[in-house]
């Protein structure tokens, strides 16, 4: 989620949006990720993101200062736009998937700007629905597929699952206060959990499986609990794969 800076509006007007949606177009043709979810509220947006090689930082890097660059020069202002650094965090299991999906398509409703997603203009929710040109933008399969195997079926099980009234609380803003955002404060908590342990940084990258196995556990569990980094960040910072990653957070 990335939200304007002080809490202002980073869309004025329905321009602002299309030009938004733009960029996120051209970034993921530049750039190798999915998206499964979007919704641009007035003041914040929501991404529903898939990374493969790409690091979500550079990817969410370009698409703000991208959108930025262009919110300055229209309204002639000068300074940041957006409230420090994006928020995220890993999705890794199916239902909880869902369940960012829906409370993603409705943040307006929660909003109280509309009464029902398909009401909502500015969203991805109408890209489930039928074929649209924001589909370009959106991968609907996935979610789609998780539904059922047959298309029609999966978007009437869709539409029902997303009216559910639910009182879900995702990427509240207040939610990551006092977490670790930022790869050189985890390299930071990294170093200390191994002192703690009679290791060094070395010793992590250079000590065979079975000696570092149990430590590097530690340290994925203990990051997803207390920062907000992408399994793309704890690979480069521990050197594991992402899928040993997924494999561990799933035991």
């Amino acid at each position: 989620m990335t939200r304007g800076n002080e809490k202002k509006d980073i869309f004025i007007d329905d321009y602002d949006r299309e030009r938004y949606l733009g960029i996120l177009l051209k970034t993921k043709d530049k750039m190798k990720f999915d998206i499964y979810a979007y919704c641009l509220m007035n003041n914040h947006v929501h991404l529903l993101i898939k990374e493969y090689d790409e690091n979500l930082s550079e990817v969410m890097h370009s698409l703000n200062m991208n959108y930025a660059r262009f919110f300055n020069n229209k309204y002639d202002r000068v300074g940041h736009l957006f409230q420090g650094r994006y928020k995220s965090e890993i999705i890794d299991t199916l239902n909880y998937l869902l369940t960012v999906t829906r409370y993603i398509h409705n943040n307006p409703v929660k909003a109280k700007v509309v009464k029902r997603p398909n009401q909502y203009k500015w969203s991805s929710y109408s890209c489930y629905l039928e074929k649209s040109i924001d589909n370009k933008i959106v991968t609907t399969d996935f979610v789609l597929g998780i539904f059922s195997e047959d298309l029609a079926d999966a978007r009437d099980r869709f539409i029902s699952f997303s009216n559910i009234v639910t009182d879900d609380t995702v990427m509240d803003i207040e939610d990551d206060k006092g977490k670790i955002k930022t790869k050189e404060e985890a390299l930071e908590y990294i170093i200390h959990l191994l002192r703690s342990n009679g290791m060094s940084l070395d010793d992590l990258y250079t000590k065979t499986r079975q000696i570092k196995g149990t430590i590097i556990e530690r340290i994925i569990y203990e990051l997803k609990e207390k920062s907000t980094l992408s399994y793309n960040d704890l690979s480069k910072l521990l050197k594991v794969s992402k899928s040993t990653i997924n494999r561990i957070l799933k035991h």
